[in-house]
């Protein structure tokens, strides 16, 4: 019975040391997924500057046609790809199902979205695009609150709160009475996040 005694500490004592390892193991995976997330983010927002950056350089000209057809070869692609596959699957009958129906107006609400951000470049600065983008958010928010019966925070509905302010500060900050073309490039960004939005639940 004693062998026994000293044999369950010891396998005790061994099992409290496994479980202890095994907690430190999962706290570094933690840290490892969270650190690989904010560096993933960081280049994900480095690529977004600098396409906005080129957007900016494309579109200094207001006659060009390079808002409606920037987006145009993504699509081109989507409909050799995705398309060619679902015709594949589905037959033509695809094209006027519900199913159809859907993907052609969020189709729609997508190329809008592109076409006014993108447009937004002619009147209002690179800043202010970037920063008026976020309107997406609330947008993507109110929608999938009522599409999809999402349940938010009130924090969330506060950093909501937050950025609606900011944007009505950047166009606050963009007026000016005797050059309002600031204001309408803001208002374009404005519709087209808010629209980009609605896509994005669509897809969803």
């Amino acid at each position: 019975r004693n062998n026994e005694r000293k044999t369950m500490k010891i396998t005790g004592k061994y099992l409290d040391m496994s479980t202890e390892g095994g907690e430190q193991k999962c706290s570094s995976k933690k840290l490892s997924w969270l650190l690989g997330g904010l560096f993933l983010g960081q280049l994900l927002a480095l690529c977004t500057a600098v396409t906005g950056i080129f957007n900016q350089i494309i579109n200094e000209d207001p006659r060009g046609l390079w808002p409606a057809c920037q987006t145009a070869l993504n699509y081109v692609f989507l409909c050799l790809t995705y398309g060619l596959y679902q015709l594949k699957k589905n037959g033509f009958s695809i094209l006027f199902s519900a199913a159809g129906t859907r993907c052609f107006i969020n189709a729609v609400i997508d190329v809008e979205a592109w076409y006014w951000i993108y447009k937004s470049y002619h009147f209002t600065s690179l800043t202010s695009v970037q920063s008026l983008d976020c309107l997406a958010i609330p947008m993507a928010i109110i929608i999938s609150k009522y599409l999809l019966h999402r349940t938010y925070s009130w924090f969330q509905y506060g950093a909501v709160l937050m950025s609606i302010l900011g944007v009505l500060m950047i166009v606050y900050s963009d007026y000016d009475p005797e050059d309002p073309t600031n204001v309408k490039g803001d208002i374009m960004c404005a519709v087209g996040a808010l629209l980009f939005g609605a896509s994005t639940v669509c897809q969803e």
